[in-house]
């Protein structure tokens, strides 16, 4: 089974996310930029790419209104990926949302540094991970996730979102390690988002006791 790190070796544009996102911003000329147009221009339709463009917002809080939408379409590409497609159509309904220039360069330059740092941790290795079967369960992921992302927990976006970037990149860089570890802080998320929701609930029962 080919990773999608594959898919760039025979490739002109710069096999790293996140040099090819920040070469994206520097050469776009258009005011407003769809979500759908990013994945069109840089012309990859895999589920690791799609999955990083869509844990942008969520994991910078900007204050934009597109975590949230964010948010399901992760759930419907983890449910894809459940069912072991690997090749991923954007909703048309989150394809059409945009940014302007200025928004989508403010979320590329503070999250490339991380995608950078990331990607020079990571190497090709666990290739059983990248898998059909083993991708269902990072599907799983994925959409719990993206539950977490679209639920309106108070700071309970930037570690899904932060889970899916580590799953996304070790998908496209071909790393099950990075994979692995994606699961484990998706595991991580779901226990502080329980533990927040619990104190909520705590918080209301003294307040009207």
């Amino acid at each position: 089974v080919r990773s999608e790190a594959t898919e760039y070796e025979n490739n002109s544009r710069p096999s790293k996310p996140s040099v090819r996102l920040r070469m994206y911003v520097s050469t776009v000329a258009v005011a407003h930029i769809a979500i759908g147009d990013i994945v069109r221009a840089l012309g990859d339709s895999t589920p690791g790419f799609v999955l990083l463009v869509l844990a942008l917002p969520a994991f910078i809080p900007t204050g934009l209104p597109i975590a949230a939408p964010a948010g399901a379409a992760m759930m419907v590409i983890g449910a894809l990926m459940m069912a072991g497609r690997t090749d991923i159509t954007m909703p048309s309904w989150l394809a059409h949302r945009s940014l302007t220039r200025a928004q989508f360069g403010y979320l590329v330059k503070f999250t490339a540094p991380v995608m950078a740092w990331l990607a020079r941790l990571l190497t090709p290795r666990l290739a059983w991970m990248l898998k059909r079967r083993q991708l269902r369960i990072v599907g799983i992921m994925v959409a719990l996730n993206g539950l977490l992302i679209f639920l309106p927990i108070p700071f309970g976006n930037s570690i899904p979102a932060f889970a899916v970037m580590v799953m996304a990149l070790g998908m496209m860089l071909g790393d099950g390690v990075a994979i692995l570890s994606g699961i484990l802080v998706s595991m991580i998320a779901l226990l502080i988002a329980i533990a927040i929701v619990a104190l909520g609930f705590e918080i209301i029962a003294v307040l009207f006791a």
